[in-house]
């Protein structure tokens, strides 16, 4: 599937708080470029508070108060900091997410003129990362063995006849192969969310994945 927003499904997920820290953190991403998504966030949000408010009350043990806020005090390893210094052409929340700008991130090589930093990995396998690649580049074909979502930071890739651009995001599912070609212009950097590993038909790039680590 091909899609430059979120659609209304991913949407009301996001509202009710059902996405994975790595969707819930491209989401986020995406919705500072689109203010009208954030208007049908709160729509949502506004639509599930009602709903809540009309079924009847549940039983809760007498502690429920102070164990929810005996966990928020713990130290946790996947704390970020609540804010961040605002960092010219960075979605905030993935400033905020990194603590800082992309110098902080351990970057690896993908490929020649490719590389990528791991943000987050999930329980299942899921991973966040980062894509930054040098202008004209292109990606390796491959599918994938799980959703994978590609949200544009900067510049521009081609794929599968679509052009996109920075705040687009494209929704890849399993019967989905493509060869992101990179826009000569400028630098691309994304920010991509991957439920399975990546499947790449070259067999000298499924040689590298263990080195690779997608």
């Amino acid at each position: 599937m091909t899609v430059h927003t979120l659609t209304e499904e991913w949407i009301l997920a996001y509202a009710a708080g059902g996405l994975n820290e790595g969707q819930l953190l491209v989401a986020a991403c995406h919705l500072s470029f689109h203010p009208e998504l954030v208007d049908a966030v709160h729509e949502a949000e506004a639509v599930g508070g009602a709903l809540l408010s009309d079924l009847p009350d549940a039983e809760v043990s007498p502690d429920m108060l102070a164990t929810v806020l005996d966990r928020l005090d713990r130290p946790g390893a996947a704390e970020r900091p609540v804010e961040a210094a605002r960092i010219k052409g960075m979605p905030d929340p993935l400033t905020a997410y990194i603590g800082g700008g992309y110098d902080r991130l351990r970057w690896r090589v993908l490929g020649p003129g490719l590389r990528h930093a791991l943000l987050w990995t999930g329980p299942d396998g899921q991973k966040a990362w980062l894509l930054r690649g040098e202008g004209a580049r292109v990606i390796p074909e491959h599918g994938h063995s799980g959703d994978e979502w590609t949200l544009v930071l900067k510049g521009a890739y081609h794929a599968r006849g679509e052009r996109f651009v920075a705040g687009d995001l494209e929704m890849a599912d399993p019967s989905v192969h493509h060869i992101p070609s990179l826009d000569p212009s400028e630098e691309c950097i994304c920010l991509a969310y991957t439920a399975g590993r990546i499947r790449p038909r070259s067999p000298i790039v499924r040689l590298m994945q263990p080195f690779i680590g997608l």
